[in-house]
């Protein structure tokens, strides 16, 4: 009976407008941020102007729907500033005026283009052939079944999404496992941690939240690479019969380590490229692949993963971490983001340094900054940076990454929460929230 047709791709702060589907029977919607009320609709058009303030931070936003009688007849909810996919749909359904049929209204935004390349929709497991997938009426059914309706979008770039709707005859009650990924960091003498052990912990607010499960898992590491840094890298050479930090760990015949699983590397280049979605533009930092041991040692990826920028665009570093660090986050893994800085910086983000840099900590994001330059220059916008030139110092700084990140574990919570809402309880020792 509600759903929010805004939705919240990307990053977001300062004023924005949220703006619902709402169908026969609401008479008002109340809309919540992280659990406080924002504002009431009663009549058309269902929207509102909302300001998210000048700091970047993730988002819980609720609509409620209530009928004349007060009662709560649905709810939509949506998440910001935080991983989601790169194209969501929604389907609102509502009976068809003067029948007694129904129709049904999709809608969706995408990260990867306007106009979905190929639209399917399904209609209790048969394909429906429809005029305008934006609002179509249902075939005739009987409303005392359960009717299945999905549709499936494909984008450009690879980019799908799946929306689903089951309405109709009576529902059984449904159990739906929610979790939350804490990564934290064991403290120097701590080998490993069992759930058991970590009962009252973790807090929301003061409310103790049980743990489900701890592993170690795979890492996931976004680098985001000032291009001037690649001179810098080209002009690197292994010394003679140095075994890089790749190959220690008990290198096989193959030249692939043991280990080669256990982290994932992504390359982020800070200079956007424009696209065009269904609510504006969009500006998107181009990956690389997602790269691991097998693929070469970390000077080799260095050198082979680069960007040929135009010269008359416009790098933006401090706007390019914060979606490293998004990314980097959505895996709900162990997770670093890097930065590796040339000088001179050239930066033409919208966000600031400490903006981003107190982000990342909200999303429990830990930061590693590395630099061509003199590290005292950075103290005062990114913070503690490692000097990385040469190849030794390549080395060096990868292998305190990797030790960072064999100290980091997922805790999983019950419950879906805001990671900034997660802290821990007086009685926890030798763990801190990765960050």
């Amino acid at each position: 009976m509600i759903s929010f047709t805004s939705l919240f791709l990307g990053l977001v702060l300062g004023a924005q407008t949220i703006q619902l589907a709402v169908t026969d029977g609401v008479d008002i919607v109340e809309l919540h941020i992280d659990g406080l009320v924002i504002g009431t609709l009663d009549t058309e058009p269902w929207t509102l102007e909302y300001d998210f303030g000048e700091e970047l931070a993730p988002h819980e936003l609720v609509a409620i729907a209530f009928n004349a009688e007060d009662e709560e007849v649905g709810r939509a909810e949506q998440w910001v500033n935080l991983p989601r996919q790169a194209a969501e749909a929604e389907l609102v359904l509502e009976k068809t005026k003067g029948t007694s049929g129904r129709t049904a209204h999709l809608t969706w935004e995408s990260l990867a283009g306007a106009s979905p390349a190929a639209i399917r929709i399904f209609f209790d497991g048969e394909a429906l052939d429809v005029a305008d997938p934006r609002e179509f009426e249902l075939p005739p059914h009987d409303p005392g079944q359960i009717h299945f309706l999905r549709a499936e979008l494909e984008f450009a770039e690879s980019v799908t999404s799946v929306v689903e709707a089951i309405f109709g005859g009576t529902y059984a009650d449904r159990v739906s496992t929610e979790l939350t990924a804490v990564p934290v960091r064991l403290s120097k003498g701590v080998d490993d941690l069992a759930p058991e052990d970590l009962a009252g912990w973790f807090l929301s607010g003061d409310k103790p939240l049980r743990v489900a499960a701890v592993e170690t898992g795979v890492a996931d590491i976004v680098m985001v690479r000032d291009p001037s840094t690649q001179t810098t890298i080209d002009e690197q050479q292994r010394p003679g019969g140095y075994t890089p930090t790749f190959a220690r760990s008990g290198a096989a015949a193959t030249g692939a380590t043991k280990h080669a699983q256990d982290w994932r590397l992504q390359f982020l280049w800070p200079v956007p490229r424009r696209h065009a979605g269904v609510q504006g533009l969009y500006d998107l930092f181009p990956p690389s692949t997602v790269l691991n041991s097998q693929d070469g040692d970390l000077l080799q990826l260095m050198t082979n993963a680069r960007l040929a920028p135009d010269p008359r665009d416009k790098q933006r570093l401090a706007d390019a971490v914060a979606v490293a660090g998004i990314t980097a986050a959505a895996g709900r893994s162990r997770r670093a983001v890097v930065l590796y800085l040339g000088d001179p910086t050239q930066d033409d983000s919208n966000l600031t340094a400490a903006q981003v840099r107190r982000y990342l900590e909200r999303l429990q994001v830990p930061l590693d900054v590395w630099t061509t330059t003199r590290r005292k220059d950075l103290e005062s916008t990114w913070g503690e940076a490692s000097k990385v030139v040469t190849y030794a110092q390549v080395e060096g700084a990868w292998r305190r990454l990797r030790k960072d990140l064999a100290r980091q574990r997922v805790v999983w919570v019950s419950g879906i929460h805001l990671p900034q809402e997660i802290r821990l309880a007086p009685q926890a020792e030798g763990i801190s929230i990765a960050r």
